[in-house]
């Protein structure tokens, strides 16, 4: 079921593409920048704080303080944060489980299900698989081009993924 809402809200945003605009020396940055502030109608969860600090801090080693500081400046953004209760986690952990989603990823979709939007803005192929199986349409600045400068600015710039990566996120 739907909330009949004077459509205030147009698509969901996921977590990384506020990641990438958020880091100044990221190849995605000014292109996704552009890309929230050039459309309206911008919604997520909660969620969206609290990872976006997490992956800040942990996988592009951004200090805590100015982690807290981007985060606080997340904010200002036109982006509305909309609550979420128990039935919707129950919803989407069904969601992750039937799509192979992160719940974080479940519980947009299910938010922006429940509020009858159907455009999210993600860079996760996963998450854009299940988005295009419920009919909602998948926005994203990422291009082919730029999604290879990531993958080379990351190899220069970040541990390997995996225990390396945990294991410089435990010592710091």
């Amino acid at each position: 079921m739907s909330l009949c809402i004077e459509n205030k809200y147009k698509r969901g945003l996921d977590t990384m593409l506020v990641v990438y605009s958020s880091l100044m020396e990221h190849p995605a940055s000014a292109v996704c920048e552009q890309f929230i502030l050039s459309r309206e109608g911008w919604v997520s969860t909660p969620l969206l704080l609290i990872e976006f600090y997490s992956v800040l801090t942990r996988n592009y080693g951004v200090d805590r303080q100015s982690a807290i500081q981007k985060t606080m400046e997340l904010l200002s953004k036109p982006i509305e944060i909309l609550p979420f209760d128990g039935h919707t986690v129950v919803a989407a952990i069904q969601l992750a489980n039937e799509y192979n989603l992160d719940t974080n990823d479940a519980i947009l979709l299910h938010v922006c299900l429940n509020f009858g939007l159907n455009v999210i803005a993600t860079d996760d192929r996963r998450f854009a698989r299940a988005c295009d199986d419920l009919g909602i349409v998948v926005e994203s600045p990422i291009t082919p081009t730029i999604r290879q400068q990531m993958a080379a600015w990351e190899e220069a710039n970040l541990p390997p993924r995996g225990l390396p990566r945990l294991l410089l996120h435990i010592h710091r």
